[in-house]
């Protein structure tokens, strides 16, 4: 959009879009817009290094965690892959909310304890720290990464932030060289079956090379319905075996997005005003126009 080239753009955060308002001012709108899709973020774990081979490692950060800072102006927090509000989410599955003392009770009754030569977290003389990789160019993910530093710290769990490129984060993903990352995944909840498999396979790694993450009731579940069993039970399944086992800490959906449009564009927004305030989304694309005499001209001048 600087260069006069694009008209419109999704852009990945806030800050982002001060930056791009800075910049081009009267030039762009840049709003809200609701999703249309579901969109969450999650602190993906590498179950096969220690600590976070120790299921109660992991369970222990879905607890120290403060899912409502790190979601703060962001997003509505998450226990699972399925929104609270979303008809298939298991809520009897989910009773502990952020609880930092139940985290070091847990922790405390498999033999974790404090090492007072370095502060940290130990079990068996090994240290509670890992790295967490995150997107270098997002201001959110860096955000959440300081956030979740600042968390853990106050139980002694010691957490290393990594930048890396985000081609980078997927090519760890699939080789399973991290230990943890924050990681997004889209999907359409009227293809929830398919959402969940794709999630279980190629994101907590059931079906990866390296696998990560594998529960022998979560793959007969997808093969049976394969077979042409009845889907119904598999998003509460889903839910429950995830939880107990924790391949991921499932931290905020994000319930609208943020755009940018050049002014030139005309018609592209619908604004609602209601008694709770005003909301706008975007009008179809095929209704939008750029007036004659705002429109780029080619190279050969037609």
């Amino acid at each position: 959009m600087v260069n006069d080239e694009i008209d419109f753009a999704e852009l990945p955060d806030r800050a982002s879009a001060n930056s791009l308002h800075d910049l081009l001012k009267s030039k762009i709108s840049v709003f809200l817009v609701p999703r249309q899709e579901i969109r969450i973020s999650i602190l993906l774990l590498n179950t096969n290094v220690f600590p976070l081979s120790e299921k109660e490692a992991r369970k222990s950060l879905s607890l120290a965690l403060n899912k409502i800072d790190l979601a703060r102006g962001v997003g509505r927090t998450l226990n699972t892959i399925i929104p609270s509000d979303h008809p298939e989410y298991a809520k009897s599955v989910f009773p502990d909310g952020y609880s930092p003392e139940k985290a070091v009770q847990m922790l405390a009754a498999k033999g974790w304890s404090k090492n007072e030569a370095n502060g940290i977290m130990s079990k068996a003389g090994k240290p509670f720290s890992f790295e967490v990789l995150f997107a270098k160019n997002s201001t959110l993910e860096e955000n959440l990464a300081r956030t979740m530093l600042l968390n853990l710290r106050e139980l002694n769990i010691d957490i290393k932030p990594i930048p890396i490129r985000s081609v980078t984060k997927k090519e760890r993903l699939q080789s399973g060289s991290f230990q943890a990352m924050i990681f997004s995944y889209e999907y359409n909840d009227d293809f929830l079956f398919e959402a969940l498999k794709e999630f279980y396979s190629d994101i907590l790694g059931a079906g990866l090379n390296k696998i990560n993450y594998r529960n022998r009731y979560i793959s007969n579940l997808f093969r049976l319905i394969e077979n042409g069993e009845d889907e119904k039970t598999l998003p509460e399944r889903f839910q429950f075996f995830v939880h107990q086992e924790m391949p991921a800490v499932f931290l905020f959906h994000e319930e609208t997005r943020i755009v940018a449009v050049q002014n030139r564009v005309r018609n592209f927004r619908e604004q609602k005003v209601t008694r709770d305030g005003s909301s706008s989304s975007l009008k179809p694309i095929e209704e939008w126009f750029i007036p004659r005499n705002q429109q780029r001209r080619s190279n050969n001048g037609n």
